[in-house]
């Protein structure tokens, strides 16, 4: 099983070089610890996963990252956004259009 976390584009606001430095730790320290409780979790569970982070577009990298890993099912969660009636976030809805494979969306 792999895990994947996929971050947004940096915001666009920062001033300097070094508050962009920070943003970047920032996004990287909390991703690495989203990842360690993902392995803590499946290693009290006797589940082996393989755990990647990627910065990006997250449906774009979602379904990417799918594709090239040759997955049987994505399974993500959604927003809490309505499209068509049915709970669906953006890049869940996207996900579910584009995907290779099947794709369950968890609520």
């Amino acid at each position: 099983m792999e895990v994947l976390a996929v971050s947004g584009h940096l915001p666009r606001y920062a001033a300097t070089r070094g508050e962009v430095d920070d943003a970047l730790e920032e996004r990287d320290a909390f991703f690495a610890g989203v990842l360690a409780d993902a392995r803590t979790l499946a290693a009290e569970r006797d589940v082996a996963i393989t755990t990647t982070f990627k910065p990006g577009h997250p449906a774009e990298e979602i379904v990417r990252y799918g594709q090239e890993s040759g997955a049987d099912l994505i399974v993500l969660g959604h927003r809490g956004h309505l499209l068509h009636g049915f709970p669906l976030g953006s890049t869940a809805a996207r996900v579910t259009r584009h995907a290779h494979c099947p794709v369950l969306v968890v609520r």
